[in-house]
């Protein structure tokens, strides 16, 4: 219950429901390794839900776009961040090709 009391002493009251939103999180996560050690030939596309949308993606903390999906990446570690409408943020590491952490 909210109540609220003006300067003459006049109330309302009213309920609420405060709703939490889900957390963000990366769903899944495609990788398609460099053709050889040294190419810029790897993709990861990386699907999210949660937040509120919109929801961008962005590796290494270069510019957000509102697609997951990054290609021309050469074998490395990359830090994945996600970012929803309200400011709430998910940052994984990924040590890239080989795991998620």
């Amino acid at each position: 219950m909210i109540t609220a009391t003006d300067a003459n002493g006049c109330t309302l009251t009213t309920q609420a429901t405060i709703v939490q939103n889900p957390a963000l999180q990366i769903t899944s996560l495609t990788v398609v390794e460099p053709i050889c050690a040294y190419d810029t030939t790897g993709v990861l596309d990386i699907k999210a839900t949660g937040g509120t949308a919109p929801i961008t993606f962005s590796l290494n903390n270069g510019t957000p776009k509102l697609s997951g999906l990054f290609t021309g990446l050469p074998v490395g570690v990359y830090q994945i961040t996600l970012l929803d409408d309200l400011g709430c943020e998910r940052i994984r590491i990924w040590y890239y090709p080989d795991r998620l952490q």
